[in-house]
């Protein structure tokens, strides 16, 4: 599972050559996913939380409202099977 995570978290270059923007996909949903989990640690994940999450994403990915979304939904799926 680490050899995965330091896939995942590799440098572009490395993202590039393993698949480019589905890598890129991965990232981007293992870190909303760990942003997720940190922020359900207090049993409690507040809609400012989830903003917060939202514009980090946002702002880290160059995402827009139509790409974090989708991509919260899918983080917020693969939290819940953890």
């Amino acid at each position: 599972m680490f050899d995965r995570l330091t896939q995942m978290f590799g440098s572009d270059d490395e993202a590039s050559a393993r698949g480019g923007a589905r890598a890129i996909d991965e990232l981007q949903l293992a870190a909303a996913v760990l942003l997720i989990e940190a922020a359900r640690m207090d049993d409690e994940y507040a809609p400012e939380e989830r903003a917060v999450i939202e514009r980090l994403l946002r702002d880290r990915f160059s995402l827009d409202e139509g790409e974090v979304g989708p991509l919260l939904r899918a983080a917020d799926a693969a939290a819940e099977d953890s």
